[in-house]
């Protein structure tokens, strides 16, 4: 049962390089399956013939022969815990959990101490697996990775995935003696080699979950691989009837960088404004969701929002059949988390803040919430956006 933040409480909760020169690694090409869930079922219960002709190819009860349904990978293994999704579930009533900006500083283990302390919160949604949205760990060293790794497998009992952040292909940037921090470079390749595949796609029922790596190529785009694996994913969905809702995970809030909606919201954490250089959702992703059959609801998840004192760490914009979701943790106690809950068709996001447990409809934070936050204390926007006065 949702818990609204008291209204006492939604104010004091939130008071609390060198380029990348590998591609991205996409998913293999694994053995798919015409009804492509995780069980034999297409995740709803439904027993609607023509659906079941399509998914072998046969002839329909009209007598015309139907389409053959799109395959899709079975949902991998997690290369972070071993955990497998279950076989024989039906994906038509479940929930996860979404968490973003695991990583702690360079000098402490991952993920941060919140999320250390309160995993039992998380638990408590009982999720079905959970999605991180980037920057697990500070960079890739021999003892993060192991730190990382050690609460992925010993404190989750389920599958975990990850959306690949920055963070997550990092090598260098540890603290100096004299307290600066050392140059760094960004390696895809070392990444892939622990983890696996940068992109890649699962169905649940009648839910499509597609991980995205803005990362990779650069200026916030994707490479042509990348771009080919996407259009073929899209073309599936398209003409796929069991699916209703498409969850697109990915890192960067790319979908913020020069929308004159959120832009200016967006610069209450970040003053410098963003390059226009970096249109890739407008230019490209962008038209190919609004080309999808209309009856497909979008959900757009990013991370790279948290970090520090940066208040603005839960976002959500609901525009037409789109939602736009960001969410990132920065080690203080107003640090939460999004549960999904998955009913049929019908999703169900709420905010839940790690340490109090207070739970809200995630449409609660929106661009009004927000504007009223940093009217309300504007000692806590980024400087740039209240520039001292003039002397008299």
């Amino acid at each position: 049962m949702q818990t609204p933040l008291p209204s006492s409480i939604s104010s004091a909760v939130l008071l609390g390089l060198s380029l990348i020169a590998m591609a991205g690694c996409g998913a293999s090409d694994g053995t798919t399956d015409a009804d492509s869930g995780p069980g034999s079922g297409d995740g709803r219960a439904t027993s609607d013939s023509l659906t079941a002709s399509a998914a072998a190819g046969e002839p329909s009860p009209d007598g015309t022969r139907a389409e053959a349904l799109p395959t899709w990978p079975e949902p991998p293994v997690s290369t972070f815990n071993g955990r497998a999704l279950p076989q024989d579930e039906v994906w038509d009533d479940y929930s996860f959990a979404i968490v973003g900006h695991l990583r702690a500083g360079p000098d402490d283990p991952s993920p941060n101490q919140r999320m250390r302390d309160h995993t039992d919160r998380l638990l408590a949604t009982d999720p079905s697996l959970v999605v991180s949205l980037g920057d697990m760990y500070y960079s890739i060293s021999e003892q993060r990775l192991a730190d990382f790794r050690a609460w992925v497998q010993d404190e989750l009992p389920v599958p975990f995935f990850n959306a690949v952040g920055n963070h997550d292909i990092q090598i260098g940037g540890d603290r100096l003696a004299d307290g600066s921090l050392a140059s760094r470079i960004y390696d895809v390749q070392a990444y892939c080699a622990e983890f696996g595949a940068t992109y890649y796609e699962f169905r649940l029922g009648s839910a499509l979950f597609v991980f995205l790596d803005f990362e990779s190529a650069g200026a916030f785009g994707m490479d042509e691989a990348q771009v080919a694996w996407l259009d073929d994913v899209l073309e599936r969905a398209a003409r796929d009837p069991r699916l209703e809702n498409v969850f697109l995970f990915m890192h960067k809030v790319v979908w913020s960088y020069n929308n004159p909606d959120t832009e200016p919201l967006f610069r209450y954490r970040h003053p410098v404004p963003i390059s226009p250089k970096y249109s890739w959702y407008a230019d490209e992703l962008e038209p190919r969701l609004e080309a999808l059959p209309p009856h497909l609801k979008l959900y757009l998840f990013s991370g790279d929002i948290g970090g520090g004192n940066q208040h603005l760490q839960i976002y959500c914009r609901e525009q037409g059949r789109v939602t736009f979701v960001a969410a990132g943790m920065g080690a203080r106690d107003r640090d939460g988390f999004v549960a999904v809950d998955v009913k049929g068709r019908e999703v169900d996001l709420r905010y839940v803040t790690l340490v109090a447990g207070d739970e809200a409809p995630l449409t609660a934070f929106g661009n009004e919430f927000w504007e009223r936050f940093y009217s309300e204390h504007p000692d806590l926007a980024a400087k740039a956006i209240f520039p001292k006065p003039e002397p008299r």
